[in-house]
């Protein structure tokens, strides 16, 4: 009883310098400065009010092109298995834009305007235009992305809107000849990155709209006609493919405005292609004259673009499309001619400077990136279908799960979630296609925060620990973490922070605490693979702060499995955020899956922490 007498004593004192610490922290609950641009109000359109009250259900998010910074195209969300739409909607004009959801919301570029789609009917929320035309024949092709509650994109100038309405919070009206309306955004770390016609790639605050440097690349090169692909970002650094033949490894702080590349890869020709990021590898192509027999695919090492494979079929093809990862496998769509063209499954650990092609499908010419979730792939193509493989066997002739006729090239990249995908189409009036229903996410697949401090775990084994992608489903929904390391130091991760973030890596041993900034049901779906195996947690003597990677609840006994209470660990805390307070575990109180928790340890001792 003193021992337990004393480690609670010793844990209120505890808490309270969490509380202290907390509230110490420069926490950005509101957005900066609005600025209002009255000559476009009227140009903005809403549904009726009845339209605008519609219950939705909001799906897994997919908040930008490829889905996240680094552009794996993937979810672990489900897709539809059957080849049938719920609703379209005519967007106004042929789409090549990719399209993003978030809040239960499509939004889609299309013509001369940013559009806005309820996801479970189809029916326009809003639809705002550029302030001048877009020029030439693509209308708005800047692929949308969503973060914080906020919309970014690419026309006639770089726009950020508020996602509720449409309305103009802040633009940038200065990239040269801003003209083509192509440059797709990527949105990470509170700054938005995006390349111009003039040939510059832009690091923007999310926030304030400020253009805090840009990016000059060569001024000469084949087919240098702007900036096309959407950069990709990881480890505090920008990875840019243009048009001049290069990619272009960028440090995301900068000490001018006016930045430097600190390594870049000669493709030899113009690349389209968006960076694929995935185990401390780059996947870029290049290509778009198909009569070129310089176009490869690439895979390079993250750090200094070494280059460690490269992929040719044989004869002069384009990759004009970015690619797909899932499970130890590169997904790539190409270009032979205006009506051949393959999707291709490569190795992507590869050897000896080639990889090995696993198979092979005849699927048209595609301009579209696939979009890839557990056994499931999607892509466009422009013999006017989209095609859904299962990637648990090999394809051959007619051996796709199903298409779909959409009557109209399929030249965007599908969004996924919960069931469904979203895809835009051109050549047949412009149409915005949802297939399938909505699925409920499985128990255990995510949990539910709210707003204000959160003490929370992930439960699924975390192949990628980087923090930006584990907590890539809530990307715009938080502003801080925090986590108190084995050595009894505190790590911060602070968004828009740009010196200082010492909290890069989470997995799923972890406990962290999370500051949640918009009201209601955040929803923090797991990235990740379900544990299969018991996982071990090493206890320190004192205070540690813990995951709990386990899909299963169980009591205190049986959560501490291989320990005993008052021998091993002699006390047991976490917070209930909906109810705002501490709870201290008792005999007949279980370990809950997505929850994290402080345990004091009496002495050094390994957790096997039941499945």
């Amino acid at each position: 009883m003193k021992m337990r007498s004393f480690s609670i004593r010793v844990f209120i004192v505890f808490l309270i310098t969490v509380l202290i610490m907390a509230s110490s922290m420069v926490i950005r609950t509101q957005p900066k400065e609005t600025v209002d641009y009255e000559d476009v109000e009227d140009e903005i359109y809403t549904a009726s009010d009845q339209d605008m009250s519609r219950p939705t259900r909001a799906g897994e998010p997919w908040p930008m092109y490829l889905n996240n910074p680094k552009h794996t195209s993937y979810t672990t969300s489900f897709g539809p298995t059957i080849n049938e739409y719920s609703w379209y909607s005519s967007t106004g004009g042929s789409t090549y834009s990719s399209p993003c959801l978030a809040d239960g919301r499509v939004f889609i570029g299309a013509d001369e305007a940013m559009n806005c789609y309820y996801e479970n009917n189809g029916t326009l929320a809003w639809r705002t235009y550029t302030i001048e035309p877009v020029t030439g024949t693509f209308g708005v092709c800047s692929s949308p992305a969503y973060s914080d509650g906020y919309i970014y994109f690419g026309g006639d100038r770089i726009y950020c809107l508020y996602a509720n309405n449409g309305t103009i919070k802040w633009r940038v009206d200065d990239p040269g000849n801003y003209k083509h309306g192509d440059g797709s955004p990527t949105v990470a770390n509170g700054k938005v990155f995006i390349g111009g016609s003039d040939r510059k790639l832009y690091c923007i605050d999310q926030y304030t709209g400020e253009v805090l440097w840009k990016f000059q690349t060569l001024s000469s090169g084949l087919d240098n006609w702007g900036l096309y692909a959407a950069p990709a970002y990881s480890n505090g650094h920008v990875y840019l493919s243009a048009c001049d033949g290069y990619l272009y490894q960028i440090k995301e702080n900068q000490p001018t405005a006016t930045a430097t590349a600190n390594n870049t890869f000669d493709m030899a020709y113009a690349s389209y292609f968006s960076p694929l990021i995935v185990n401390d590898r780059i996947y870029v192509g290049c290509g778009y004259d198909t009569a070129k027999d310089v176009n490869r695919l690439y895979c390079l090492y993250e750090s200094n673009l070494t280059k460690i494979w490269e992929f040719y079929p044989g004869y002069p093809v384009s990759f004009f499309c970015s690619a797909g990862y899932y499970n130890g496998r590169i997904y790539v769509g190409s270009i032979s001619d205006s009506n051949s063209g393959n999707l291709f499954c490569l190795d992507a650990t590869g050897g000896g400077g080639v990889t090995t092609v696993i198979w092979q499908y005849n699927i048209h010419s595609t301009w579209s990136s696939p979009a890839v979730t557990n056994n499931r792939l999607y892509i466009g193509s422009k013999d006017n279908f989209i095609y859904c493989f299962n990637l648990t066997q090999t394809p051959g002739l007619e051996d796709y799960l199903w298409r779909f006729d959409t009557q109209g090239d399929v030249d965007a990249t599908a969004a996924i979630s919960n069931g469904r995908a979203f895809v835009g189409t051109h050549g047949n009036g412009g149409r915005l296609y949802c297939f399938g229903s909505y699925v409920e996410p499985p128990p255990g697949s995510y949990t539910i925060l709210k707003k204000g401090w959160n003490l929370v775990s992930v439960p699924w084994v975390q192949t990628d620990q980087d923090l930006n992608d584990v907590l890539g489903s809530i990307s715009g929904s938080y502003d801080a973490v925090q986590w108190l390391d084995l050595n009894k130091d505190w790590k911060h991760y602070k968004k828009g922070e740009p010196y200082g973030n010492d909290l890069n890596l989470i997995n799923e041993k972890m406990g962290f605490w999370i500051h949640i900034t918009q009201s209601g049901d955040t929803i923090f779906y797991y990235n990740g693979t379900e544990p299969t195996e018991n996982q071990i947690i090493t206890l320190y003597p004192g205070w540690n702060m813990v995951g709990y990677p386990s899909l299963s609840s169980h009591d205190r006994t049986k959560g501490l499995n291989n320990l005993t209470f008052d021998v091993d660990v002699n006390a047991i805390w976490t917070y209930n955020a909906t109810a705002q307070k501490w709870i201290g575990l008792g005999p007949s109180d279980h370990f809950e899956p997505g929850r994290g928790y402080y345990i004091h340890a009496i002495s050094k001792c390994e957790w096997e922490v039941p499945l």
